[in-house]
């Protein structure tokens, strides 16, 4: 058989298709109306392929009876692939009674192919050398079906223009072209056999336009759902186990409390201090823990009441002399005469915010100041406060500031192994006032000490004055 630039178009055309459908079912796919009847296309266009080849060199070692088989085949292809095509739009769209008019399609194309059987086929070969081509009344046949095929996937295209989503519009309209450029050239070239072709180039467009889900998708999606399950499993186990940490805990403070008043021996008031004092950095870690769990989840809402931050400030106090009674540390709060006695917002978001920033000046300060600074500015019915805590403790290099708010985050461990915590904090309260659109900047010196400094806006309930106890 001469090697001829039609044959070169033919090889080309099938190494391209085979290499599509080695793409398409080397994986296992979710088995759905696009991926049954795309399997089916792809497999139908390499048989066409390889009819052609078949017909081709039916023409250049001419057989009557094998030349006219092997151009019958060609026409029931054309039917098998018109067919397939439109029932793969009538499967997918939304309409009335389309199982029986796809059982129609097929019975027309049924018909189709065994009236052409019988139909004579004018075999012509004008040019030596070139292949023969089939103008008779079985390739009228078959011109008719796809005339039928366009008229009704026309009027689907324009009846359901609204309904169809925009991929499945490209490649109906691609086909419907397609397909009458390539019976115009057909017909003005019979020889050329171009229609294949356009099928092919129909084949790799619905490649990348159709959905085609595979098996390892829907594993993944299922592996997904099940990584939210757990995740809200874990929400719920630790905000239970939060909860239920928290109440033993506040006793324990309580009465370890009561016991360091009601004592007189003061080896029993260390005791009942140490265990104060533990409890409260467990509070303070389940909290953190708490803190974290939300915030990653995008579940930390704002709850917003009345609150006295005079009186949470008192507290704080507490808590802290308590911690700096072993350290040769003096702390110190000053709270502007400018307060608001009340103040309206989420009263535990700022004293997790102070609490966290006293705690870490207190961790890193050994030996010097730690100062908390309260102070605002009141507009109108909205006080802007700012928050400071200076120590004079071991201070930050620009690289450890770098970092300071990611979670986890210790500075020099190996340097810093007598520090408790697990690098939360600072990290919680940057969202936490990210959170009640605040700031939140630090000034730190190696050596010399840190000074963080917040500013939240809260509004003003009650104007009166304070006095800090």
């Amino acid at each position: 058989m001469i090697l001829t630039k039609l044959t070169v178009t033919k090889m080309v055309c099938f190494v391209f298709m085979v290499c599509l459908a080695f793409v398409y079912f080397h994986k296992k796919r979710k088995y759905n109306i696009n991926n049954k009847y795309f399997s089916g296309l792809i497999n139908l266009n390499i048989f066409g392929i390889i009819v052609h080849f078949f017909a081709e060199y039916a023409s250049y070692y001419y057989t009557p009876v094998i030349s006219e088989i092997v151009f019958k085949v060609i026409l029931f292809y054309y039917l098998f692939y018109t067919t397939y095509f439109l029932n793969f739009i009538l499967d997918a769209i939304e309409i009335k009674k389309k199982e029986k008019l796809i059982k129609i399609s097929n019975v027309v194309c049924i018909i189709c192919c065994i009236i052409s059987i019988f139909l004579p086929s004018h075999l012509y070969r004008d040019v030596a050398n070139t292949i023969f081509y089939t103008n008779g009344l079985d390739t009228k046949v078959v011109v008719i079906h796809g005339l039928i095929s366009f008229v009704i996937l026309l009027v689907i295209l324009i009846v359901k223009f609204k309904t169809l989503d925009k991929k499945r519009k490209f490649y109906i309209l691609f086909f419907l072209i397609g397909l009458e450029v390539a019976s115009i050239i057909q017909n003005l070239i019979p020889e050329l056999a171009i229609t294949v072709y356009m099928e092919s180039v129909l084949c790799n467009i619905m490649y990348y336009t159709i959905e085609n889900p595979d098996v390892e998708a829907d594993v993944y999606m299922a592996a997904k759902s099940q990584a939210l399950k757990a995740g809200r499993a874990k929400d719920d186990f630790l905000s239970s186990m939060s909860h239920e940490l928290r109440t033993p805990l506040n006793a324990i403070v309580g009465l370890s409390q009561l016991i360091e008043q009601e004592t007189e021996k003061d080896t029993i008031k260390e005791d009942a201090k140490e265990i104060v004092v533990a409890s409260q950095d467990l509070l303070e870690l389940i909290e953190s823990i708490l803190n974290v769990n939300k915030i990653e989840n995008n579940t930390l809402d704002l709850i917003e009441e009345n609150y006295d931050l005079n009186s949470i400030i008192n507290e704080l106090n507490k808590m802290i002399n308590l911690r700096v009674v072993d350290k040769e540390v003096e702390f110190t709060t000053n709270i502007s005469n400018e307060l608001p006695k009340t103040l309206y917002g989420d009263k535990e978001k700022i004293r997790t915010i102070i609490t966290n920033l006293l705690s870490n000046a207190i961790k890193y300060t050994d030996k010097g100041k730690v100062e908390l600074d309260v102070s605002c500015i009141n507009k109108n019915d909205i006080s802007k406060l700012e928050i400071i805590v200076k120590d004079t403790g071991r201070g930050m290099s620009k690289e450890q500031v770098d970092n300071l708010y990611t979670k986890f985050y210790r500075r020099e461990e190996d340097k810093d192994s007598d520090i408790k915590g697990v690098g939360l904090g600072l990290a919680i309260t940057k969202s936490l006032v990210d959170l009640m659109e605040g700031t939140i900047k630090v000034d730190s010196e190696e050596n010399v000490g840190s000074t963080f400094t917040v500013t939240i806006n809260q509004k003003i309930i009650e104007q009166n004055n304070i006095e800090v106890l």
